[in-house]
């Protein structure tokens, strides 16, 4: 049989059952469309979540010390922690959550920060407008960016922002409940405004910042976290242990002390992150392999499909096969011959498949932070996928094609 003889036949077949093949290709299409989808979103998703991780993972110059009882650090531990080798600058810090503001006789719950001037190089916070606290100020505030702003959707920390903006010199009211359940109120005037730190962890957008004293007072509170940020990122954990052996000594702990040390200074995010990247890793593969395993189910439907029109193919053709015979053909020309068949049904419906598919990802999936990635080996394994299926679903039909006797087929009506 000429080499060529195959794939005129299949061309021929399908041409004169369009619709037929059409439809037949028509699981392919989507069962192949699906895998290009469901991969290309969920490559999307893990590089999105790398490059998320990534970034919380990266080492953080900054880490807190925080007592765990009120009134342990005073300046004396403040200025200590200030000398030791390796710390750029400290802070204090005091807070509270879920404090009443009053802006132009509206309420609104936010977060109220205690700090100094130098929290601003501590926690390198950016102004959008104004300048921070200075060590003068007693009744300043420095708003973050969703704050001041007016927004329409409920920020990320359930905090609901006001129907006007807020700008530098505004006034605004602040009532904190101390422990014994009094009520003390403050006017504070807006000395700054912080620029949008949405992608940032903790995100600063919701919290107001006034001097520490002030809020100290209010709260009828002694003692504060120290916030430090070493000179380098890479030596943090020299400079943690550092810090806790100044520590200890300033507050009469030792390592064989039967009490607790009173303090602790936990890692930061990106210490916590980065050993929790393998996990983070496992659990993007996860979700793409399910979603690969959906589509994988639409590729069974389409071979189902494709085997059932090549039956129904062979059964039309048994005459043409008891006449291929006849003539001379073997039982592998036969054989060859349905299998083009259903390889071609598998091709087009592949390369349908992978049209659709890419097109979807470019113009139809609309994910700003996430889009879909389609890697290229998938492309190539999405058009080999099907005409593998192609190949798989038509073997047995053209078996039986094969194995026919051509006096039987010729006397098939």
């Amino acid at each position: 049989m000429d080499p060529i003889e195959p794939f005129i036949s299949a061309f021929r077949s399908i041409k004169s059952s369009k619709t037929r093949s059409f439809l037949t290709t028509l699981g392919i299409l989507i069962a192949v469309a699906a895998v290009i989808i469901n991969i290309s979103i969920g490559t999307g998703q893990e590089e999105y979540q790398k490059k998320m991780w990534a970034e919380w993972a990266a080492p953080s110059p900054v880490f807190s010390i925080t007592p765990n009882e009120g009134g342990l650090f005073t300046d004396r531990e403040l200025d200590a922690v200030r000398r030791i080798s390796g710390v750029a600058e400290v802070s204090p810090e005091i807070s509270t959550n879920s404090v009443e503001v009053k802006f132009m006789g509206e309420k609104k719950k936010f977060s109220v920060y205690g700090v100094t001037k130098d929290y601003q190089q501590v926690e390198n916070l950016t102004l959008e407008e104004g300048v921070f606290l200075s060590d003068d100020d007693r009744n300043a505030a420095v708003l973050g960016y969703d704050v001041a702003h007016v927004h329409k959707k409920i920020s990320e920390f359930g905090a609901d922002t006001f129907s006007r903006n807020i700008s530098i010199r505004s006034t605004i009211e602040i009532t904190v409940t101390r422990s014994n359940g009094e009520e003390q109120t403050k006017t504070f005037s807006v000395k700054g405004i912080l620029i949008n730190e949405s992608r940032r962890y903790p995100n600063p957008n919701t919290n107001i910042y006034i001097p520490e004293s002030t809020l100290s007072e209010m709260l009828d509170k002694k003692g504060y976290t120290i916030q430090v940020r070493a000179e380098n990122a890479n030596e943090v954990g020299e400079v943690r242990e550092d810090i806790k052996h100044r520590l200890d000594r300033l507050l009469g702990f030792t390592k064989y002390s039967r009490e607790e040390r009173p303090y602790n200074t936990p890692k930061s995010l990106g210490e916590l992150v980065g050993s929790g990247m393998g996990e983070m890793e496992k659990a993007a593969k996860s979700f793409t392999n399910m979603l690969l395993s959906i589509a994988l189910v639409s590729l069974l439907v389409g071979a189902i499909g494709i085997m059932n029109i090549m039956f129904v193919t062979v059964t039309e053709r048994t005459r043409e096969v008891g006449l291929m015979k006849a003539v001379g053909a073997t039982r592998f020309d036969v054989l060859i011959t349905f299998l083009v068949e259903s390889a071609m049904l598998g091709l087009i419906g592949g390369a349908l498949g992978v049209a659709v598919g890419i097109g979807f990802c470019k113009f139809g999936f609309i994910s700003p932070e996430a889009p879909p990635v389609t890697p290229p080996e998938w492309i190539f394994i999405g058009f080999a996928v099907a005409v593998a299926v192609g190949i798989a679903s038509g073997f047995y039909p053209a078996y039986k094609a094969a194995r026919m006797k051509p006096l039987e087929a010729l006397r098939y009506e």
